[in-house]
């Protein structure tokens, strides 16, 4: 439970976004708080496969303590979640943008809040126009906790976020593409060009199956990805 009602830095969810960037704001910010209620967290992405048979469902649960960033203090009061629409407390509060959908209006590159300098938002609840893709998320907290790190020194944030977000799609029980595109809604590959994604792979389908979850919970949730 906490002991203050004070926060150098407080996140708000303690999802794939929320856990990320406090893991990356953990060495330099010595007074943070994460408000979650859940006991569990999920590695949502791999949901799909879990439909079509092709994964166990355990293996994207663990436990919300086992995720959570070293040295932050965790409260457990409860947050609305949320489905294509930001919860009720934002879409009624100051933050939220004027469309109907009522998402933390923030700056689609850095991610600091047009009204509010303190505020940042990602992942779920930012108003940025592209997919709220996990791969989104992990781009956008090494943004925001470099843009959070200037603020708290003093400086003006200018890590920007160029809208990256990446879809893969499984085509069969093997095969899969990997759309991969920015705000400019071109083609943005992380692969080499001999690696053609955006096509139907075997190869892509391990990825998804195995290797992105692998990064998930080794690399991205502590902030190292």
């Amino acid at each position: 439970m906490a002991t203050t009602t004070h926060h150098k830095v407080v996140i708000v969810g303690g999802g794939s976004a929320g856990i990320s960037v406090a893991s990356r704001l953990t060495k330099e910010v010595d007074d943070m708080a994460v408000i979650d209620p859940s006991d569990k967290h999920y590695y949502q992405p791999l949901w799909t496969l879990v439909g079509g048979g092709c994964a166990k469902r355990e293996i994207t649960e663990r436990s919300e303590a086992s995720v959570m960033a070293k040295g932050v203090n965790w409260i457990k009061d409860a947050v609305t979640t949320f489905d294509q629409s930001a919860p009720d407390w934002v879409k009624s509060s100051p933050l939220a943008t004027d469309a109907p959908s009522g998402y933390v209006d923030v700056d689609k590159h850095t991610h600091k809040h047009v009204r509010y300098p303190n505020i940042f938002s990602r992942g779920d609840a930012g108003s940025t126009p592209n997919s709220k893709t996990g791969a989104a998320i992990r781009k956008q907290a090494l943004v925001v906790a470099a843009n959070v790190l200037t603020q708290l020194a003093g400086g003006d944030p200018n890590e920007k976020y160029d809208g990256y977000a990446s879809c893969p799609l499984t085509t069969s029980r093997h095969k899969m593409l990997l759309a991969e595109f920015d705000y400019t809604m071109e083609p943005a590959p992380t692969f080499p060009k001999f690696i053609n994604a955006q096509k139907p792979r075997r190869d892509m389908w391990i990825l998804k199956n195995y290797g992105l979850p692998f990064m998930y919970w080794n690399l991205m949730l502590k902030g190292r990805a």
